[in-house]
């Protein structure tokens, strides 16, 4: 019996094209963000959103795609029990230095001990990356924030103050001069560029783009 190899359609090879293109705009902000630029992050929102998030009746490319089942790599470890303020374990580090005086959250990318398979919507809509006492920030949360959508994702009123450190600070002792309390800065930012470190290497999508690694 001979098989039978269905060839792509011109809407799968346009597709695919499309996806290679949100790739390539992921691509151009993470280098942007590694080389100190980190409020360009803002601009991951856009294409994730794209790939992940159906909105206003429209389905998202990977729906489009007919392929809302896929596994995407995930850095985001579970919370210990008696943590209520902080992102997940494994997602983000924090980095500090005194000239000039910073305390920040970075990415783990490859460097995480966590590295695990979970469904596409696990990802997307289950995981929590951000926990505030009661308030859980999934990714879909943090990335329709910088897509533009904030005012109608349902996130908490305080969201801004979960982004930019939940109120984490640390005590900065400069010599020959005053002690400071130091905020931790750039979660959101953070956690943008893990999401995108995640999307980039989480095989099956990348297959799917086309693309050999």
């Amino acid at each position: 019996m001979t098989e039978t190899i269905r060839s792509p359609s011109v809407t799968d090879i346009a597709l695919q094209e499309l996806l290679k293109e949100q790739f390539q705009r992921i691509e151009a902000v993470c280098s942007a963000y590694d080389a100190g630029d980190r409020r360009e992050a803002f601009k991951l929102g856009k294409p994730l959103r794209a790939i992940f998030h159906p909105s206003a009746g429209t389905p998202s490319l990977l729906g489009r795609m007919g392929t809302p089942y896929l596994s995407m790599l995930s850095t985001c470890g579970a919370y210990p029990p008696a943590q209520t303020h902080w992102p997940a374990p494994g997602f983000t580090s924090i980095r500090s230095s005194s000239i000039p005086t910073l305390f920040e959250c970075v990415p783990n990318l490859a460097s995480g001990k966590v590295k695990k398979g979970v469904s596409l919507d696990s990802w997307w809509n289950g995981e929590t990356v951000f926990l505030h006492g009661r308030h859980k920030l999934r990714r879909r949360d943090l990335v329709l924030h910088a897509a533009g959508f904030g005012a109608d994702s349902g996130l908490p009123a305080e969201y801004p103050a979960l982004i930019e450190g939940m109120g984490t600070k640390a005590e900065h002792l400069p010599p020959n001069a005053p002690n400071a309390i130091v905020p931790l800065h750039h979660c959101h930012f953070a956690a943008l560029r893990q999401i995108a470190h995640e999307a980039l290497n989480s095989p099956e999508l990348v297959k799917l783009a086309g693309r050999v690694r």
